[in-house]
């Protein structure tokens, strides 16, 4: 029953839907079960009250929810079967009706939640939000109470996202203003959304709101919290979260690179797209385990081989800084492609061993061979001589052909030189292969000799490359000016001059 008291059950909407009973409600409207009159089945009805109905804005609101809802079609967004007003004038949606709860009160009493069942409702909420945005529709409004966990044929935590453009009616802790219904729920929306930037709101609004409820999902509370709204908008605009590891040291340092990126204040320094978070949460994942990374993608729709384009990212072993989240880490990194990485430095130094196993038995073959030669063919010394003759000399020994020379492993480094290049990062990988070893800058990598590869710098979505083949060790210069990146040869590292020695002082 809502604020003006009125109550459909009991009642038949469109000679169709009898109103069983009340799910539930709040200020903008209620939620009902009902029964199809022709076939067995029941269905949710959401209703729009008449006075929220007035409003032109939050009609419009509603009925552009039933209409973007049914045009998706995707197994884990709800289903919108039809949409009509019942004979008060009340604008209803009829919908599947779920069974099961939504995020939110899984999180209230759970708590943190495991790793496995983390990755299974993130990458089924992710597909479902690529569903959207290859359709350019945001969300806008994604939050713990709206992704509901059904359960199905015995298979727990189906994912269903709900309510595409009005705030949640069901159980919700949201704000039920005017206000916030255009702007989404307090502590979960991003910067851009808490500033009233609405020409700002895209793919990367909801990559935010992914991260929040990631960061939540993993530590169990939410990243941004505070007593009052204003407090809340102000963390979000101007403070960082507290460093996920802090609040949940259990948690992969790689991990906390993902949801620490994502919930950047600048739109620019995030994922640029649902599909490259999930990649990288994938490779996070694969440190931990591969079949949890595979899980992930499938919930997710996402290809086992979708590239990382400028969403690798790389993770240090030590505790983000409190004072500021970064989206990669500061030295020592270590890459998450982790699996190639290894597979090739092990191919290398196997080459490697195998030249120099090599090498040796040549060495040993041909001083073997040597000493046999002089020994079979040094001349006997006589005791007795009629007459003297000259010595013959012995036959040329031959000098061994010198063994080939093992290819060297070089260094190619990248130092950054000026401003803004804090959030910058560089990767390394072989022309027309496809292992990339990532690296936050200055960074640093070893490679064979002779090998030919692409050096590419990247801050957000500007980058710029260098292909070259390795035959001596390299350094470059990364600088940021005029908004443009820019990656030059730099001198090699000057070398400390020694001290002279003193000169001798004459003594009379």
């Amino acid at each position: 029953m809502g604020y003006d008291g009125t109550s459909l059950v009991g009642q038949v909407l469109g000679d169709t839907y009898r109103v069983e009973r009340e799910l539930g409600g709040g200020g903008m409207g209620a939620v009902y079960e009902a029964s199809h009159l022709r076939l067995r089945r029941h269905f949710a009805i959401k209703v729009l009250f008449p006075k929220v109905a007035a409003n032109e804005e939050a009609l419009a609101r509603f009925q552009r929810e039933a209409q973007i809802t049914s045009s998706l079609g995707h197994p884990h967004i709800v289903e919108v079967i039809d949409f009509n007003h019942a004979p008060d004038g009340s604008p209803y949606i009829v919908m599947e009706l779920l069974e099961g709860r939504d995020l939110e009160g899984l999180l209230q009493e759970r708590g943190p939640l495991p790793l496995e069942r983390v990755a299974t409702i993130f990458g089924q909420v992710a597909g479902a939000l690529l569903a959207a945005h290859e359709q350019g529709i945001i969300h806008r409004d994604l939050k713990p109470s709206n992704v509901f966990l059904c359960d199905k044929a015995g298979q727990r935590d189906v994912v269903k996202v709900v309510d595409f453009g009005i705030s949640k009616v069901l159980g919700s802790k949201s704000v039920v203003t005017r206000t916030q219904a255009t702007m989404g729920t307090p502590g979960y929306m991003s910067p851009e959304q808490a500033e009233g930037r609405a020409a700002e709101v895209d793919i990367r609004t909801d990559v935010f709101a992914m991260g929040t409820m990631l960061y939540e999902m993993l530590s169990g509370r939410p990243p941004f919290a505070g007593e009052s709204i204003p407090t809340m908008l102000y963390k979000i605009v101007h403070q960082p979260p507290p460093p996920l590891r802090g609040v949940c040291p259990g948690i992969p340092a790689e991990i906390e690179v993902v949801v620490h990126r994502a919930l950047e204040k600048s739109p620019e320094d995030r994922f640029p797209s649902m599909e490259e978070m999930v990649v990288a949460l994938g490779e996070a994942l694969a440190g931990t385990s591969a079949e949890l990374r595979g899980s992930l993608l499938s919930a997710a729709g996402v290809s086992m081989t979708a590239p990382m384009a400028g969403s690798m990212v790389s993770a240090s072993s030590e505790r983000v800084a409190v004072s500021k989240p970064v989206a990669r880490p500061k030295g020592g990194a270590t890459t998450l492609s982790s699996s190639a990485a290894e597979l090739e430095l092990k191919r290398q130094q196997s080459a490697r061993l195998l030249w120099v196993a090599l090498a040796l038995v040549v060495l040993l073959a041909t001083v073997a061979t040597a000493a046999i030669l002089l020994r079979e063919e040094r001349p006997e010394v006589a005791t007795k001589f009629v007459e003297e003759q000259p010595a013959t000399p012995p036959p040329p020994v031959e000098t061994p052909a010198p063994a080939p020379r093992p290819p060297r492993q070089l260094l190619v480094e990248v130092v950054a030189e000026g401003k803004g290049l804090r959030k910058a990062g560089c990767s390394l990988y072989p022309v027309g292969g496809a292992e990339r070893v990532a690296r936050a800058l200055p960074c640093r990598f070893k490679v064979l000799e002779g090998t030919e590869v692409r050096l590419e710098l990247r801050r957000g979505r500007k980058h710029v490359s260098r292909s070259f083949k390795v035959s001596a060790a390299r350094r470059f210069a990364a600088r940021y000016r005029a908004r443009r990146l820019l990656l030059a040869e730099a001198d090699p590292k000057p070398v400390a001059a020694k001290p002279k020695p003193p000169k001798p002082v004459a003594t009379k």
